[in-house]
């Protein structure tokens, strides 16, 4: 039988039968019956675990039950003259050589059950590779995210450094601009008081030159007064 078993070395299984020494083929055709339910059950239980498990290494460990599985049936039938080679899977008893019908019936199970593991075998592919894509899609988007997000904490640390510093600034102004309206409005006192002192300075300049003019008039007067 070929077959596509992951990680396991079950790809053939060759039965050849033959019954020289007159022993009963009936019970020989029993035990080898027995192998190839063991054998069967074997594959069933690979393809069942290949199809709920994805992992390679836990495929490797089901491919490994599978082969000390056809290791226990050789074992457990070698009293009856029957030997496994589990390298290569095959399976030869030399009491079977002159029964061609059991060895046909055997291959064809063998293939048949080949023939399954091929066709499921490549879904079960596509799907572990659809998974570990899947996984390394979602490490790159986990990775991205962590940069972006590492990079929009970069940004906020620095917009509130800049916020801090703005607003220091801001307050430095607005205790300036404070400041400085206080000043004008000292300023504009200031200027409407030396306003008011320069209006009264010319009228007291003015008083004093008309006084200075009348009596100037009445000492010319006088003095034309006396000439009479």
């Amino acid at each position: 039988m070929a077959g596509a078993g992951a990680g396991a070395d079950d790809d053939v299984m060759e039965v050849s039968c033959g019954g020289g020494d007159g022993r009963d083929p009936g019970a020989y055709a029993a035990v080898l019956k027995r192998r190839l339910d063991l054998y069967c059950a074997a594959v069933a239980k690979s393809m069942e675990a290949k199809s709920q498990e994805f992992s390679l290494g836990y495929r490797n460990s089901q491919a490994s039950d599978t082969s000390q599985l056809i290791s226990q049936a050789s074992f457990d039938d070698a009293g009856d003259g029957g030997t496994l080679v589990t390298n290569s899977n095959i399976i030869d008893h030399e009491d079977f050589r002159g029964n061609p019908a059991n060895s046909g019936t055997s291959k064809e199970q063998s293939d048949d059950d080949g023939d399954l593991e091929e066709n499921t075998d490549p879904a079960n592919t596509k799907k572990m590779r659809r998974m570990l894509s899947n996984r390394e899609s979602a490490r790159r988007s986990r990775k991205r995210k962590q940069a972006h997000l590492t990079d929009l904490e970069s940004q906020v640390s620095k917009l509130t450094s800049e916020n801090a510093s703005l607003l220091k600034r801001l307050a430095d102004m607005t205790q300036k601009y404070k400041d400085a309206t206080l000043d004008n409005r000292n300023l504009t006192v200031d200027v409407e008081t030396m306003r008011r002192k320069g209006a009264l300075v010319v009228a007291i300049c003015t008083m004093h030159c008309i006084k200075t003019k009348i009596n100037v008039y009445i000492s010319l007067y006088g003095q034309k007064a006396e000439k009479r």
